[in-house]
């Protein structure tokens, strides 16, 4: 008999799946919504928006009720999967709300567990591919580092279980502080947390370069990028200044909570990044529309906060950071490598200027 714990509420939007809850009670469909992060506004809108709906109980306009919360044909083994979630995790009648990425290719999903009175308990990455095996993977090595260094200033996020050689691998993280605000626009903030997550800055060459994940994966994917970006950054000058890197350093990842800075998501992460890497992603993220409409604007903006006397080292350190980047296909480093300057070109001026007063927070 189907008993309402493993009946969901699932919400589709153009076609795609958005969130699926428990249907029963409405508390719990509620407690579920809450697990949806209102990380951008027109995100915080939707949340709101679907809450709404269900107290209202005209969500059935964009959701549907089901046994699953997969369609047929997308379905991994979720019966199987949460399951052994609720062994691990020694609550038999743990619920789950499931929420998709924006981009359904990305082949993954994340699972809220919720105990029957709609409390956190955990929080879990389901990879579907190889692809994200490795992600999860690396974050796991990450995160196992981090956690030894005993930082002071930083919360990561704790790994209650995981199964990297499943089938379909998960990982299982403690619930996040409620509190937790995305940190925007507060570099000055956040730069210590970076610096200590950055440990000791080394300098390596260009073979040790060579070896490194990151290195790789732009070695593969430059091809699409400028001759002139390409140039640049194969003549860097060796050795050059790495230390350990979040990789994806945007508000997204980023939360101020009443305990500090909290850093999450580290499956771009590495440990012999490109020293300024993190500085730029979330510089990059603060001026995420500028990045999109205005790139040529924005590289001379880049130009002035990461190498404003255009010297060579510093210009190397920026190419370097933005190859990092690119090669994670981030979409604002790529429009900024595409209009690329080398430095015997670089005091030419863009033909629309940011002045620096305009920009979030300016250098340190």
């Amino acid at each position: 008999m189907q008993t309402e714990r493993n009946t969901y509420r699932v919400v589709r939007l153009a076609g795609r799946p958005i969130i699926a809850t428990p249907a029963k009670p409405l508390a719990l469909r509620l407690a579920g919504l809450s697990q949806y992060p209102p990380n951008t506004k027109k995100r915080a809108l939707l949340r709101s928006a679907l809450r709404l709906a269900a107290i209202g109980r005209i969500d059935r306009l964009v959701a549907r009720t089901s046994a699953t919360p997969f369609e047929s044909g997308e379905d991994f083994g979720f019966p199987e999967w949460i399951s052994e979630a609720r062994r691990l995790l020694g609550v038999p009648a743990a619920v789950a709300t499931i929420i998709w990425p924006q981009l359904v290719r990305r082949k993954r999903v994340y699972v809220h567990l919720l105990s029957p009175a709609g409390a956190p308990l955990a929080f879990c990455k389901i990879g579907l591919d190889a692809v994200n095996a490795a992600r999860l993977r690396n974050e796991i090595d990450a995160l196992t580092v981090l956690r030894e260094r005993q930082l002071a200033l930083t919360s990561v996020p704790r790994v209650l279980h995981h199964d990297l050689a499943a089938q379909h691998p998960f990982v299982m993280y403690e619930p996040f502080p409620s509190d937790l605000k995305p940190l925007k626009h507060s570099w000055g903030e956040l730069a210590p947390s970076v610096a200590e997550i950055s440990g000791d800055i080394r300098r390596i060459n260009r073979a040790e370069l060579e070896r490194c994940d990151w290195w790789l994966r732009f070695a593969r994917e430059g091809w699409r990028l400028s001759a002139e970006f390409r140039s640049d950054v194969e003549h860097t000058v060796f050795p050059v200044a790495v230390c350990r890197v979040q990789g994806d350093a945007t508000p997204s990842n980023i939360f101020r909570s009443r305990d500090g800075i909290w850093i999450c998501d580290w499956e771009h992460s590495s440990a012999s990044g490109p020293r300024r890497t993190d500085e730029l992603s979330y510089y990059l993220a603060a001026n995420h529309y500028q990045c999109l409409l205005r790139p040529a604007a924005m590289l001379d903006a880049c130009l002035l906060r990461f190498a404003p006397a255009r010297d060579r080292a510093s210009m190397e350190e920026l190419a370097l950071a933005l190859a990092f980047l690119c090669g994670r296909n981030d979409p604002r480093a790529l429009k900024i490598a595409s209009r690329w300057r080398s430095p015997i070109c670089a005091h030419r001026q863009s033909a629309f200027p940011i002045e620096p007063a305009s920009l979030p927070y300016r250098a340190p």
